[in-house]
């Protein structure tokens, strides 16, 4: 610190304001406050660094007061004094402000003390995954969140608890920048792994953080140094967060201690018993479309008590694809309980007819438990019924759920065990299309019944086959009609919503005269157009060629590829030619780029034999617009439809769609 009046380059700075004419606390008009700091940057010869802040600071203020007609500031007290508090914080971190204005910062506690904070508080909430000792509760907590304020603190320190639910696959520790912790915010995700008691530690901060474990004692702690969206693998035990305002500064600050505890849910497979039922299943079965029911047996899911999964099961309509609704045996589980401890997701481990038992015992003494949320139950049963398909990254079947009345589509990522970088990418999937169908409710887009993140999966209506249905088309005029309004009506739901699809196919469209046509699919879903990655290359617009977007216009390109199987003009897409990368499509000369070329060349030709004079066809001959800019809008189809005089089949209800 150069002395009064001299700038630290031996510039004499008699004629700035003095430091000591500063009366922070005193100031009632935010304008006049950071004023005053503005000018006090420069008197103190302040880094460049902190006074642009502050003079973009006093900038905006002084806009706001001059919008209120030179009056004093509306603000509250507590407004003026996180503005006051961000400007001074920035002087003080960097040493550039006399002692007498820097605030007390609290010692931060021992590590006896914080072992026995954090042991304390757990027994207030022992149903936790987390324990949290922090200088300030987390702001902006929602009815639905998992965090729970314990009454026990510490030198420094309050404490929360954080519940692992059903729709939880991470928690964000975060604090904000204070002049009693850092003046950096720091941001650290926690992501639960579904096959393990350990969980990855991401840090998601500017500046690198240090991790130390310091359990079972501090003499044998580990020490981990995680720079920018770097991670690391953290088990049971309490844990330190600290940080260096700057990487030239010797002094650290201890700003976060957690205590990471075991899986707080258990699950159970019970093995079925084949029991022969063609006899039964015949007396049941008195028309097509009849339900058929079934129960499982009185054998104990446990030997102490009965099985509350003892209720009926009812089928889902034969509509619904090729569910096993006139199965050759009934099931009944087993009083034999195999606990799951493999590495990965434990509902993979399910075979047909096998019962998962997925339980959160309630403890005593708990302060606050939420045993379910809207369509999360923390403690239900599933039965796997039929498979329906299987890729590398997720697994679909049919099943029973104990929460839910009717037969439903468990689809679960197939997280297997792995890396870390394998936990968070699918946490990241499954959080993602969760929150897609969340969003979304319209009559043509898949009904989210019941989820739960803990074991990466979904559960969904069942409905009937996808439109992909063989090499030719199998569909009328009636079902092409049909199929381009009602999947036209999501389209225009969605761009409501701003939410593009970015993988329409004939795969992904699920089709019946009775139920109509439904999206399925999410994962690669993105909001307000964001950043899309993967897709299908056959369905791919030529926007992409030129490193554009897909967008709402890119969804319309692919349905038009769709329409034009539907139609019988091509066969089934991606049996005509071989696929190619599409990470690589804006570089010219690119074989993937060429691979594409080729099948735009052939999609062209096949554009060009549509007949205009058809109503139906010169609708996807106007999807398949080279530009995305002038192609066809789903609301533009929509509008098309109202001079169509086909129309069987029209269920009555209004073309948007909502529900």
């Amino acid at each position: 610190m150069s002395q009064q009046g001299q700038e630290p380059n031996g510039v004499n700075a008699s004629s700035h304001t003095s430091i000591t004419q500063i009366e922070p606390r005193g100031t009632t008009s935010v304008a006049a406050a950071i004023s005053v700091a503005a000018a006090t940057s420069v008197a103190v010869g302040a880094s460049p660094a902190t006074q642009g802040v502050v003079q973009s600071t006093h900038q905006s203020i002084h806009t706001q007061d001059q919008s209120q007609s030179d009056s004093e500031s509306t603000l509250s007290d507590k407004d003026i004094e996180a503005c006051l508090d961000v400007v001074f914080t920035a002087f003080i971190a960097r040493g550039e402000l006399e002692s007498e204005y820097s605030p007390h910062i609290p010692e931060p506690p021992t590590v006896e003390q914080v072992t026995t904070l954090l042991t304390d508080a757990s027994f207030s909430e022992p149903d936790a995954r987390l324990i949290v000792a922090s200088p300030k509760y987390p702001q902006g907590t929602k009815n639905d969140s998992p965090i729970v304020q314990l009454p026990h603190t510490a030198s420094d320190r309050v404490t929360f608890g954080v519940l692992q639910q059903s729709q939880s696959v991470d928690f964000e520790i975060e604090l904000p920048p204070s002049s009693r912790t850092t003046m950096v915010g720091v941001t650290c995700r926690i992501v639960f792994d579904p096959g393990s008691d350990d969980c990855i530690l991401r840090n998601w901060t500017d500046l690198p953080v240090n991790l130390t474990y310091l359990s079972p004692s501090p003499s044998t702690c580990t020490r981990v140094c995680l720079r920018y969206r770097r991670s690391h693998v953290i088990q049971p035990g309490i844990w330190r967060i600290s940080i260096y305002d700057d990487e030239d500064d010797a002094t650290e600050r201890y700003l976060i201690e957690f205590l990471l505890r075991e899986r707080q849910f258990t699950v159970a497979i019970h093995k079925a018993i084949d029991v022969p039922s063609a006899k039964r299943a015949a007396d049941d079965n008195s028309g097509e479309h009849r339900a058929k029911r079934q129960r499982l047996g009185d054998d104990a899911v446990t030997t102490s008590r009965r099985n509350q999964f003892e209720t009926e099961l009812v089928s889902v309509n034969t509509n619904a694809g090729n569910v096993d609704t006139n199965d050759h045996y009934f099931t009944t589980p087993t009083s034999i309980q195999e606990m799951i401890h493999n590495a990965g997701v434990p509902l993979l481990q399910l075979k047909k007819y096998d019962t998962a038992v997925i339980r959160t015992p309630k403890a005593s003494g708990a302060t606050s438990y939420s045993e379910s949320t809207v369509n999360g139950p923390a403690t239900y049963q599933l039965q796997r019924r039929t498979d329906i398909f299987e890729n590398r990254n997720t697994s679909v079947f049919y099943c029973r759920h104990s929460a839910v009345s009717e037969i439903v589509v468990a689809k679960v990522l197939k997280y297997e065990g792995g890396s870390m970088h394998d936990v968070i990418r699918f946490a990241d999937m499954w959080k993602k299309e969760k929150e897609m169908l969340d969003m979304l409710k319209h009559r043509n887009i898949v009904d989210l019944k019941a989820f739960d993140g803990r074991q990466f999966a979904i559960y969904l209506e069942a409905l009937p086959l996808s439109l992909s249905r063989g090499t030719g088309s199998a569909f009328t005029l009636s079902d092409a009609y049909k199929i381009l309004r009602d999947v036209s009506s999501a389209f225009t739901y969605m761009v409501s919503q701003s939410i593009s699809h970015n993988d329409i196919k004939p795969h992904n469209i699920t089709y019946s005269p009775q139920r109509g046509s439904v999206l399925i699919d999410f994962g690669m879903a993105t909001l307000n157009q964001d950043k899309d990655t993967g897709g299908t290359p056959w369905y791919l617009p030529p926007d992409m060629l030129d490193g554009n977007r897909r967008g709402f216009a890119g969804d319309v390109w692919a349905l038009g590829i769709t329409m034009l199987y539907i139609l019988g003009k091509i066969g089934l897409p991606e049996r005509i030619m071989d696929g190619w990368s599409i990470h690589s499509l804006s570089t010219p000369g690119d074989p993937s780029r060429k691979k594409m070329e080729e099948w735009l060349e052939f999609v062209a030709l096949k554009k060009s034999q549509l007949d205009q004079e058809n109503v139906l066809e010169s609708i996807v001959f106007k999807m398949l617009d080279w530009n995305g800019e002038s192609r066809i809008t789903a609301e533009g189809i929509l509008a098309e439809f109202d001079f169509l005089e086909l129309d069987s089949g029209n269920d009555g209800e209004s073309s948007d769609g909502s529900k």
